[in-house]
This record gives C-alpha cells, sequence and structure tokens, in this order.
C-alpha cells in the first residue's frame, strides 16, 4: 500500500508538471498570436475581425496574411470581401458574368496571336505579389540572388536560399564561414558594395570556395531579430561568423555566441560596417577582410585536416601493434600446450 501509495504521488506530480507545461505553451502561443494579430492590423490598418480572418486562413503567418491582403486590393476584390459572404470573382478568361464567351469580331484578315509565356493574369499577379511584398516586408532570402541579379547582372554571388539555422547548418557541414549580409535599402552606398565588393572576382573566388552567403533585409522578422541580437545598427553591413556545434566552442575574449534559432551557433569574427548612417563601406578594406579570413579559415581547416590524419595514422599503428602483441601471445600459449 505504501509503495502505491508513493507511486500515485509521483504520477499527480507528473501530471500537474504536464499540465503547466501545457498551460505556459498555450500562453506563449495565446502572446505569439497577439504581436501577429497587432502586426497585421498596424500594416494593413484593417479591423480586427478582418485580421483574424486572414491570420486563420495562412495558419497566424503574418508575412503570408500580408500577401493575401495585398493580392485581394491588387485584384479589386480582398479576402475580407470573399470571407463575408460576397460571391464576386475575378474573370481573368473575359467570359462575361453568363460564362458565356463574346461574340466573334466581324470577318477580316486573319491575325494570329501567339499567347506570352510570361504573361497573363497570374503572372501579372505573381509579379505584383513579388513586388507588393518586397515593398511592404523587404526581401525574403530567396529572392536575394535573383534581385541581385535584376539590378546589377552578372557575375551574381551564390547566396543561400534558406532560412538562416539553415544556412548555418549548411556552412557548419561544408566546413564554410558564414557571411551575413544585412541589407535596409536600396543606396548608394548598396551599389557600391553590390558592384564593387560582391561581384569583385576575387571576392566570388572565396564566396563559392569559403563561404555561405546569407543576405536579410531588416525589415523581415528574422533578419531584424539577428541585427538586433548582434547590436547592428547601422546598414549595409557585413558579419563574417564560426558555425559551432554548441554554444560551449565559443573562444576568444568576449566569447559572445549567437543563437538562432533555438539550437543553432554561430560565432561572430568580423564585423564591416559604414562609420555612420548613409557612408558605404571601404571597398579595398572590406575585399582585403574577407579574403583574408577566409585564407586564414582555410589554413586552419587544413591544420585540423592534417591533425586528424595524423591521429587516425596514430590510432591504425596502435592497433596493430595491439593486434600483433594478441597473436604473439596467443603462439605462445599454443607452444606452452
Amino acid at each position: 500500500r505504501a509503495a502505491a501509495a508513493r507511486a500515485q504521488v509521483v504520477r499527480s506530480r507528473l501530471g500537474g508538471g504536464v499540465r503547466a507545461h501545457a498551460v505556459a505553451a498555450r500562453m506563449a502561443e495565446g502572446a505569439v498570436r497577439e504581436d501577429c494579430l497587432n502586426t497585421l492590423r498596424e500594416i494593413t490598418a484593417v479591423d480586427e475581425e478582418a485580421a483574424i480572418r486572414l491570420l486563420e486562413a495562412t495558419d497566424w503567418k503574418v508575412e503570408e496574411a500580408l500577401a493575401l491582403h495585398f493580392a485581394g486590393q491588387a485584384g479589386g476584390d480582398g479576402f475580407e470581401n470573399h470571407a463575408t459572404g460576397s460571391t464576386a470573382a475575378p474573370d481573368p478568361y473575359g467570359l462575361g458574368p453568363t460564362g458565356v464567351s463574346p461574340a466573334p469580331a466581324p470577318a477580316g484578315p486573319s491575325v494570329q496571336q501567339t499567347p506570352s509565356l510570361g504573361g497573363g493574369w497570374f503572372s501579372s499577379l505573381g509579379q505584383t505579389l513579388t513586388s507588393l511584398g518586397q515593398a511592404v516586408l523587404g526581401i525574403a532570402p530567396q529572392d536575394f540572388e535573383a534581385w541581385f541579379s535584376a539590378r546589377y547582372g552578372d557575375p551574381t554571388p551564390p547566396m543561400s536560399k534558406d532560412c538562416f539555422g539553415d544556412a548555418n547548418k549548411q556552412a557548419l557541414q561544408g566546413g564554410r564561414l558564414l557571411l551575413i549580409w544585412f541589407h535596409q535599402d536600396e543606396s548608394n552606398a548598396t551599389d557600391k558594395l553590390c558592384r564593387e565588393v560582391l561581384q569583385n572576382s576575387l571576392v566570388c573566388d572565396h564566396l563559392s570556395r569559403s563561404y555561405i552567403l546569407w543576405a536579410g533585409d531588416v525589415c523581415r522578422f528574422e533578419p531584424g531579430q539577428i541585427a538586433r541580437l548582434l547590436n547592428v545598427t547601422t546598414f549595409p553591413t557585413l558579419v563574417v561568423c564560426q558555425p559551432l556545434r554548441s554554444g560551449f566552442e565559443a573562444f576568444g575574449a568576449e566569447g559572445f555566441c549567437l543563437e538562432w534559432p533555438l539550437g543553432s551557433f554561430a560565432q561572430p569574427l568580423l564585423r564591416l560596417t559604414p562609420a555612420q548612417p548613409g557612408e558605404a563601406l571601404n571597398t579595398d578594406e572590406v575585399i582585403a577582410a574577407l579574403t583574408g579570413t577566409a585564407e586564414d579559415h582555410n589554413d586552419a581547416v587544413r591544420v585540423r585536416e592534417e591533425e586528424v590524419q595524423r591521429r587516425d595514422l596514430q590510432l591504425a599503428e596502435e592497433r596493430r601493434l595491439r593486434e600483433e602483441q594478441d597473436r604473439e601471445y596467443e603462439e605462445a600459449l599454443l607452444a606452452d600446450q
């Protein structure tokens, strides 16, 4: 009976802990949803009911809710109207309200029209969504390479299209450094950085071999939060980070380690930022810093690889000696029998 009573006490305590954790999780989720709701209403100026419908339709993802809202405005028929019972729908095929195509034009010279692969209602909507999204939300990491190519042409440096955590993981697995480009707006400083640094042949070579370049527009949530954690306030700024497997691997005088998202670690090694807002980075200093850091990193990687090879050879030699000693011992035992 005493053992059963103790077991009941343990189960009740565990159950209480689980319930408390569930309550805390629900409270945290409620706070996140409240922030999403306030952010959406602040940007779109819609009422609370319409904002909630937009967020519920997009699984409470603010960026997708904004895109849905502005897409409705661009098409002249917002999501809110559909949600309140409006049955009006766009007529991209020109069939009219009856669904019957208009009568053909009078006979005349036949002109064959070739449909445009890049045009049409859906293409226009996609371009409108992209431009509206970039204007309101900033440039998404997956769109940066296309944005760069459209404005500056070739060469276009390879850029990660993943979120920050995945880009950091890719750099860690590939033995590379992570180069973060914090972008805010299009300016003379941005143009100089793109044309004179990121299109420099030497820098492009190191970017393809030694770095994973992750570009983030600080107008968006994730890049803005990372810039805040790194105390970056002037743009454009470049930060070189060493990906880490854990926060305990951080070294140096300060030992600062960036953790974003949870479980993803990177240590800032180098920061290149303008002296004051509106000022461009010094091209020669940036190129020298990026190439020098890449070469130091490559040398360190080479030393580590040589150390691993040396230890592997040492372990193989020790294993060979043990096997030889075991064989000699077995031969001695057989000789004594």
